[in-house]
């Protein structure tokens, strides 16, 4: 290999030298900048999201456990919500409330959930208003996320089709999902004594409702939730000198940490998701004596 030498004047190789250094200090400092920002990311102060679906959205409130979440962040979260008992998406858009609170944006997103049972007993019929109210979101210039749910209690197998039409959803409106059930499923399997149902095994309890808001966090702002709180607070203002205080969540951090790293894992890995099988438009078969759909506030 050649050996190139450059031979320098007197008293001109200290001056290469100096820029050479001042050089590599602005390149130094530009890296160190960059690691900074990646590490810590900036982002908007102030967000708004309208939640549409139903008791699976407003129990245990999670558009409040999100609000303090974000609070912790610097970010100032409204949220409106449309989640009658039980209503599915094709009520919500024959309906006039969720439509009208589309129309009333634009949000930063819009979430979108269906009946509990509907995409696996109905996934047609799902997909057909998803995409409807995923249109009428971007008309109103804003973004459509699905909020894919998890499997009743006694029915694990559920999940698979949830996951299928719900992911089909998102890919068809070029839409994110959240995807709060498989983080359920993951979370479950990693440890089979951890409970995330209330008692009617359909519905989350907090800690389900906790580990559902660390899906959102790590969906919508692209970051890391471990590290967040357990207990969550939020100060709403309601007159001058009164504020009323809200506790949304008052978990423990050994009860929450577990839960922010699936939260976190499963968002990651959703890249990855390839389905079993593609999604079927017919309605699944039924267990034997009960109906197609329960609408019974979820």
């Amino acid at each position: 290999m050649d050996r190139w030498v450059i031979a320098l004047r007197p008293g001109l190789g200290a001056a290469v030298l100096g820029c050479a250094v001042l050089a590599a200090t602005i390149l130094l400092s530009l890296a160190a900048a960059s690691a900074a920002g990646a590490a810590e990311p900036q982002y908007a102060k102030n967000m708004r999201i309208l939640f549409i679906g139903n008791s699976y959205t407003s129990v245990n409130d999670l558009p409040g456990m999100l609000i303090g979440m974000m609070a912790t962040k610097g970010i100032k979260l409204e949220t409106r919500s449309v989640t009658p008992g039980g209503c599915t998406l094709e009520k919500h858009w024959k309906g006039e409330e969720a439509r009208k609170a589309i129309a009333d944006g634009p949000w930063d997103y819009v979430v979108i959930q269906e009946q509990s049972q509907m995409p696996a007993f109905n996934p047609a019929g799902t997909l057909k208003y998803a995409a409807l109210l995923a249109e009428a979101v971007r008309q109103a210039n804003s973004q459509p996320v699905f909020y894919l749910t998890w499997a009743r209690k006694d029915k694990p197998e559920m999940q698979e089709a949830l996951t299928a039409t719900y992911m089909k959803a998102g890919t068809d409106a070029k839409a994110l999902v959240a995807p709060a059930g498989i983080a359920w499923q993951n979370a479950l399997n990693a440890d089979p004594k951890l409970v995330l149902h209330a008692a009617d095994g359909s519905h989350p309890n907090v800690q389900g409702t906790y580990l559902t808001a660390c899906v959102f966090y790590a969906t919508l702002l692209r970051r890391d939730p471990t590290g967040l709180p357990g207990r969550l607070v939020i100060d709403t203002k309601v007159r001058d000198n009164v504020i009323m205080r809200r506790n949304p969540a008052n978990l423990t951090a050994a009860q929450a940490k577990p839960l922010q790293a699936v939260a976190w894992k499963t968002v990651e890995q959703l890249q990855s998701y390839k389905p079993a099988g593609s999604v079927e438009t017919q309605p699944a078969e039924m267990p034997a004596g009960k109906p197609a759909v329960e609408q019974k506030n979820d």
